[in-house]
């Protein structure tokens, strides 16, 4: 007698099952070899001979940025500077980043000049760090580099990062910046600048793009010194 072949979803769940068992063991493999005694002591004279790996000093740079807020002040300081030179001297793109990430949580001007290295960089990924950073030091003067930053790069990740970090400041310069992601024709960015201003300022107009564009354009100020231009760029957004 000919058995019944087995219904479609128990077929479906018993493959599932097995491709999750596969995927565990391959994780297990593959934690054994990073944990492989052998593995470690070779790991240890390659650092030994070449100097540290990008996973140690990457491990470095996040223990840092958890240490650096209970520092005192000079030593904030000092290390801000450490890190500026380090950022200008570092070939590593991944590394800038890591480094720009410790700048951000570091107050004062030592940090901010390093952060207006980084958000120049010619990596997208540490200058959407840099905007974090200036983000977090909240000062006029951040936000002052985060709107020209959102007025001259042309990557749209980083003019959303630049975006998100000016509602975290306060002052005309942020409803400033804020204004051109608002003129912009890209939705996602008129979204991400409706958020922030909401942030910045005292009102509240939803959605309506219009009503937010008439106010960051009331409120933007004209003297030389702090009004920022929009420069079109071919395809009719600013850049």
């Amino acid at each position: 007698m000919q058995s019944k072949p087995e219904p479609r979803q128990k077929v479906w769940w018993r493959a599932m099952l097995g491709l999750c068992a596969l995927s565990a063991a391959l994780s297990a493999a593959i934690g054994c070899a990073t944990w492989n005694p052998y593995n470690q002591k070779k790991w240890a004279e390659q650092e030994k001979k070449y100097g540290p790996s990008f996973p140690t000093r990457q491990e470095q740079m996040r223990a840092l940025a958890v240490e650096i807020p209970s520092m005192p002040p000079d030593q904030q300081k000092k290390k801000a500077d450490e890190l500026t030179i380090q950022l200008r001297a570092e070939s590593n793109a991944l590394m800038r980043a890591e480094i720009t990430q410790v700048l951000g949580v570091i107050p004062g001007p030592e940090s901010l000049s390093g952060l207006k290295i980084a958000v120049k960089d010619a990596d997208s990924h540490v200058r959407m760090a840099a905007c974090k950073g200036l983000g977090l030091h909240g000062s006029a003067e951040a936000a002052a580099v985060l709107a020209q930053t959102l007025g001259s790069d042309s990557d749209l990740d980083v003019q959303l990062a630049a975006t998100r970090a000016l509602g975290e400041t306060q002052g005309p310069q942020a409803i400033a910046g804020l204004g051109l992601a608002l003129e912009d024709g890209n939705p996602a960015l008129q979204y991400r600048a409706m958020q922030s201003m909401k942030n910045v300022s005292e009102e509240d107009f939803g959605n309506d793009v219009t009503k937010w564009r008439e106010f960051a354009r009331r409120t933007t100020p004209v003297d030389g010194e702090t009004a920022i231009a929009a420069q079109p760029s071919a395809s009719g957004t600013f850049r």
